[in-house]
């Protein structure tokens, strides 16, 4: 809880710097003396806004990442009940992919709606055994925070994040953050996120489970085609930034866009983060296995393997559940060679740790691979 009261101390320390170049960007430029001139002295605002941030990059620990088709990449957050629920909502007609957030008392939805034009977040509550009618969250305007989506309401009750585009956008979509002021029932004036968390690229979601100190940013920077990558991250409390770590730009910039998960690792406990993040999949994985192994073909087509109409979909099943052993297999000897480093910190016991690391960031990927092959066989029926 501590770290979701020190979101609004943050909110607090970025407004000034993007009130000011939001100031500027509405700011009438003067009468240009020359196109020479104008083409050295104009900067793209995207470009500005992020200088303009750089300073206040968040210190963050990423502890991995992992590269998923952007359809489904909810299903990939290991988000547990108690936290809430994420999904989306897909409209064929509209072309559109809309996520919703429920609360973990399922009494409380956050959603968004629109078309690929423009969308907001409306808010519903349980009242008795009825939903009220959905309200738009007030002070929040669909035109500076355009393309509303995937929001996630903290466990506070009161921080929400949502990803939109708009004048103090990175580039693309980028995280806002706002939390509601229960006194005068009204939401404060969202604030962007700020770096690492946003970048000139599509950053799509952020949600923290605040009982287990994890959370996830999904962005698209670094991706091609139609995937998106999922980092996961320790939030700190406070905030922290490299104002006191004597750091040139250039490695700033390589922190503050996530070239290198790999330079982060000196910030925390990234062991116990990996065991704390592997008990939620496990604990995931559990309560998929009670309900039985289940491959969703399309919205509306859930099957078990020996269900899958086509032979080539059952045998890639058969390949499904056999890397899905490998994987455990993998993550067992991970959790032992990394106790052992922590015993012993050997050079040669670090490049197994890095090789068994390539190999299950390998294996995760070949998962959701066939998992496509088996959807596009099935759909073909």
């Amino acid at each position: 809880m501590k770290y979701l009261k020190s979101l609004l101390l943050a909110a607090l320390i970025l407004a000034p710097m993007l009130d000011a170049q939001a100031q500027s960007q509405r700011s009438k430029t003067k009468a240009k003396t020359s196109k020479t001139v104008a083409t050295k002295t104009s900067e793209d605002p995207s470009a500005r806004l992020f200088r303009t941030m750089l300073p206040a990059t968040a210190k963050v620990m990423f502890v991995d990442s992992m590269v998923v088709p952007k359809a489904n990449f909810m299903q990939h957050i290991p988000l547990p009940p108690e936290a809430g629920s994420i999904f989306v909502k897909n409209d064929s007609k509209q072309a559109t992919t809309m996520g919703q957030y429920e609360n973990g008392f399922r009494d409380r939805k956050i959603f968004a709606v629109g078309d690929t034009l423009n969308s907001l977040l409306l808010n519903q509550t349980l009242l008795g055994n009825e939903w009220s009618d959905p309200l738009a969250l007030g002070n929040i305007s669909d035109r500076s925070y355009m393309l509303q989506n995937y929001p996630y309401l903290c466990s506070d009750g009161i921080t929400l994040f949502f990803s939109a585009t708009g004048p103090n956008s990175l580039g693309g979509r980028d995280i806002f953050m706002t939390a509601y002021d229960r006194d005068n029932t009204k939401w404060y004036e969202p604030q962007n996120y700020g770096m690492p968390f946003n970048s000139t690229a599509n950053d799509y979601m952020m949600v923290i489970d605040d009982l287990d100190s994890l959370g996830w940013l999904v962005s698209d920077r670094f991706q091609k085609g139609d995937s998106v990558c999922i980092y996961t991250f320790v939030p700190t409390t406070p905030r922290q930034d490299f104002s006191g770590d004597d750091l040139d730009n250039k490695k700033l910039e390589s922190l503050a866009k996530i070239d290198r998960i790999q330079d982060t690792w000196k910030f925390g406990d990234r062991a116990a983060a990996i065991r704390r993040e592997r008990g939620l999949r496990n604990r995931k994985e559990t309560e998929n296995t009670n309900q039985g192994v289940l491959f969703i073909v399309n919205d509306d087509i859930v099957v078990s393997p020996e269900h899958l109409k086509t032979a080539e979909g059952r045998r890639l099943a058969q390949q499904w559940q056999e890397l899905k052993t490998m994987i455990a297999n993998t993550e067992a000897t991970l959790d032992q060679k990394r106790d052992q480093y922590h015993q012993n910190r050997s050079a040669q016991l670090a490049k197994e740790i890095l090789s068994l690391e390539k190999d299950y960031q390998q294996q995760r990927q070949d998962i959701y691979t066939i998992e496509k092959q088996i959807r596009r066989y099935e759909l073909q029926q």
